[in-house]
């Protein structure tokens, strides 16, 4: 007889991960369309601080601005976890967290043609790249709270440990908040030193 394939825990939580991925990366696709088809200075809370510093006297303004853009999307991401249906808003915070990498990348381009492609590549991706795990983490941190609930709310059944279980998903978020700290200010320092390399 044939093996009959099924999910198993690893493989689902796999997929799901590939599947949170892949709602950001649609929304890189939106923000850089959205961007070349307009073609104006975006909303800061579009691109949300993914472009890089003008000068040495912005980085202050450009670490606090990106800092409080991420902080307030893991807030947001938090919350979000603690509603039975918090799972679609999730998805929504992830295409929007992509469509501001996106216009970023876009509205450099749009500026410098392919003279953007070096700061892009050396800047804005990997602070893309690091802020985006982040935010799929979180996301996925949300869904898995945000099901128990849905679980709760349609059977009745409060699950095992949910003073635990609560505590362990504040301690995550309380991580990831760390970490974005930490990035922030790694991609802060960095973009001093592009600057210098570049004069």
């Amino acid at each position: 007889m044939k093996n009959i394939s099924t999910f198993t825990p690893d493989k689902s939580r796999r997929i799901q991960f590939l599947l949170l991925i892949s709602a950001l990366v649609a929304g890189v696709i939106l923000g850089s369309v959205r961007q070349a088809v307009d073609g104006r200075v975006a909303s800061p809370w579009l691109y949300q601080f993914f472009l890089p510093p003008t000068g040495s006297g912005d980085l202050r303004g450009y670490f606090m601005s990106t800092l409080v853009s991420s902080e307030v999307f893991l807030c947001a991401a938090f919350l979000s976890g603690l509603f039975t249906f918090g799972q679609p808003l999730g998805v929504l915070l992830l295409v929007y967290r992509g469509a501001g990498i996106g216009a970023a990348a876009a509205f450099m381009y749009s500026l410098t043609g392919a003279g953007a492609a070096v700061p892009v590549l050396l800047i804005v991706l990997p602070k893309a790249i690091a802020l985006g795990m982040i935010a799929v983490l979180a996301v996925r941190e949300l869904m898995r709270t945000s099901v128990s609930m849905l679980r709760f709310w349609l059977t009745g059944d409060a699950p095992e440990n949910a003073s635990r279980a609560f505590r362990l998903y504040c301690v995550k978020f309380a991580v990831l908040l760390l970490l974005s700290l930490i990035v922030t200010g790694a991609d802060t320092a960095w973009c001093a030193v592009f600057m210098k390399l570049r004069r």
